[in-house]
């Protein structure tokens, strides 16, 4: 479905990631773990266009996206979520999934049926409710599925989440973990950044680890809890032990 070839970005002298390759199957939630600075993030850049690999190949179902713009491949399929949410703070809730809609660019669609499809995207992530609320005036948590719900307005087949659950307590993280389930069962593949590890060794198929922008391991979600490198790169005995 989504495939990296030896990715390397180099920014000057400083390498973000070296040789890195991952694959993803349909249907499969692949999390992506690591300290802060292993190249997580400027991974789901490259992949989303954002950020152009020093060298590498990304192929989204044997197609190659090197060298596409971040919107062309938003609309092959690929969307994403960002660590620090990015709603248009001044438009309404119902009004920030309608742009994710309209932006689709596959049919030419009017607002007002954009809207209504986007109220059923809302229902999905249990927003429906606040769909007359300016996007700057909802909770953490409703802004998290905000991203969820724009994302999903573009309708992916590829979805690829950079820490959903960061701030959020054990309840919100439940409803979050419970939304990704939903997701897979509909068919979206999931690539996966987190850093609650609770939430993503739970849900997860494989896991992949990165460390100073390399690739050090890669597994179940048991085998990367006992592997001796992971541990002491990231997780730490304490994680272990619990």
């Amino acid at each position: 479905m989504l495939e990296g070839v030896n990715i390397s970005k180099f920014f000057g002298g400083l390498a973000a990631l070296k040789n890195v390759s991952f694959s993803l199957s349909k249907g499969e939630i692949v999390g992506l773990i690591g300290p802060n600075g292993a190249g997580k993030t400027t991974l789901f850049n490259i992949i989303t266009g954002f950020t152009t690999p020093s060298s590498g190949t990304i192929l989204f179902k044997g197609k190659k996206l090197n060298g596409l713009k971040p919107h062309e491949i938003c609309r092959f399929g690929i969307a994403r979520t960002y660590q620090i949410v990015k709603p248009f703070s001044n438009l309404t809730v119902l009004e920030n999934v309608a742009v994710g809609v309209i932006s689709k660019g596959r049919n030419k669609i009017s607002l007002s049926k954009a809207k209504i499809e986007a109220l059923k995207i809302l229902k999905l992530v249990g927003l429906e409710n606040k769909e007359s609320l300016l996007a700057r005036n909802l909770t953490l948590m409703d802004k998290k599925m905000l991203e969820f719900a724009r994302a999903l307005a573009t309708e992916p087949e590829v979805l690829l989440l950079d820490e959903v659950c960061a701030g959020l307590n054990p309840t919100e993280t439940h409803r979050a973990i419970q939304l990704i389930n939903s997701l897979r069962e509909r068919g979206i593949t999931i690539f996966w950044i987190e850093h609650i590890m609770r939430a993503i060794m739970t849900v997860a198929d494989r896991i992949i680890v990165l460390h100073h922008g390399e690739k050090i391991a890669e597994g179940s979600p048991r085998e990367i809890a006992n592997d001796a490198r992971v541990i002491d790169a990231y997780l730490g005995e304490k994680y272990l032990l619990e």
